[in-house]
């Protein structure tokens, strides 16, 4: 082949290979952008339910105590007032953990540590909550961090929900430009593998980030693990 014709073909490469490299960035910036929105539209959601919903619940519960008062004894009505009250306390409660769920206020106040702790906490599987960061990170990477390990935490408590009697394990490392996250679920008798039910939603998440993610399966159980940069 002519050099002619050899440096023609490497610049096409080159060109190409640019191109490539360029599609693959703004791909990345899209996901990434997509994951911020999402966790702003949580977090906005949040916001709306506690200041709007939520306060006009307890109004409502002040003026059945109120009303409770006026009565003069025990009585249909105040058998009433007291059942309705009642279904109220319950409806907040839901309306509390719903809105933890969309976005924890602890993550904003108290940081990753504590808002983690108190998923832990909420988890309908047995978990512990190992090792987070001690210093507080930027609000996109805590934001990160924290939902990549609550919808790992989903997939792992999946797996414990077909092979019930074991314990997911949550370990969150800083390593000074990256967080390691490792969710692990130890089975009895293991599982075939995580299931792939909301695995694309955390794999978006993680790619967003410019992190990698890897799922495993073995005897002990399964597991998912992130490496997410962060500053």
């Amino acid at each position: 082949m002519p050099a002619l014709a050899v440096v023609g073909a490497a610049l096409l490469v080159e060109r190409r290979t640019a191109a490539l490299r360029a599609e693959l960035v703004e791909v990345r910036a899209s996901r990434a952008r997509i994951a911020s929105a999402a966790d702003d539209a949580r977090r906005e959601a949040e916001r709306v339910l506690h200041d709007g919903a939520q306060q006009r619940l307890l109004s409502v519960a002040l003026v059945l105590r109120m009303a409770r008062a006026q009565l003069p004894g025990p009585g249909r009505g105040a058998d009433l007032l007291e059942e309705a009250a009642a279904e109220l306390a319950a409806a907040l409660g839901e309306l509390r953990e719903l809105a933890r769920g969309m976005y924890p206020v602890l993550l904003t106040d108290a940081g990753l540590g504590p808002a983690l702790a108190a998923l832990v906490e909420r988890s309908t599987v047995p978990a512990e909550l190992v090792e987070v960061p001690r210093r507080r990170l930027s609000r996109a990477d805590e934001q990160a961090c924290y939902f990549v390990v609550s919808d790992a935490l989903a997939l792992t408590a999946g797996a414990l929900d077909r092979a019930p009697g074991g314990r997911v394990r949550i370990v969150v490392r800083d390593r000074g430009g990256r967080m390691d996250v490792e969710v692990t679920a130890r089975v009895p008798g293991g599982v075939p593998e995580v299931p792939r039910a909301g695995l694309g939603g955390l794999e978006d998440r993680v790619a967003a980030r410019g992190g990698t993610l890897r799922t495993t399966s073995s005897a002990d159980g399964v597991g998912v693990r992130a490496v997410l940069p962060c500053g």
